[in-house]
């Protein structure tokens, strides 16, 4: 993942706080990548993931999603 993270319940309370990363679970089908007729690099990747995070105030939670494919036309 690679958009930012931040505790929303820090955000909501005006406060600031690391966020750290636990575990990531994701299901498991291949989806075969490909290159398109001008050579962009395609991965329609419909695989689910969920991880887990905590904040330096000791809040936890989760967040669910999906992948994006790396030429943005497509989200899983």
């Amino acid at each position: 993942m690679s958009e930012r993270v931040k505790c929303p319940t820090c955000e909501a309370e005006g406060r600031r706080s690391r966020a750290y990363p636990g575990i990531t679970y994701t299901t498991d089908m291949y989806f075969a990548p490909y290159y398109d007729e001008d050579g962009v690099y395609h991965h329609h990747d419909a695989n689910s993931r969920t991880s887990s995070y905590r904040c330096s105030n000791g809040h936890e939670w989760m967040e669910a999603g999906v992948w994006e494919c790396p030429a943005g036309d497509w989200r899983g």
